[in-house]
């Protein structure tokens, strides 16, 4: 929804993961309601989860989850259309329901 309560869309994903012994790092499939699917790597960095997609196809995605803080975890998305530069698409505070 836009900020004046217009809906905008409604994005929804499918998303499988494990962890792949043989690189050391997750993967993780995707298939999202826009036709995107791909395959994402991912490796925790100290309190972070971090996922890329695979490929050199642009634009690329970044999702981390921040979970320093015991009682919220911190969500991203980020993307770049170079490989270098990421940019900010949406972040969210995900905390427990009550």
């Amino acid at each position: 929804f836009l900020e004046d309560g217009t809906f905008l869309f409604k994005w929804e994903l499918h998303w499988v993961c494990g962890f792949d012994p043989a690189t050391g790092e997750y993967r993780a499939t995707i298939a999202d309601n826009y036709g995107r699917a791909g395959i994402m790597r991912g490796w925790i960095e100290g309190d972070r989860l971090i996922f890329e997609s695979t490929g050199d196809s642009a634009p690329r995605i970044r999702l981390t989850w921040d979970v320093s803080d015991p009682d919220v975890v911190l969500w991203k998305n980020e993307m770049t259309f170079d490989g270098k530069d990421w940019f900010l698409v949406e972040d969210y505070r995900i905390v427990p329901l009550d």
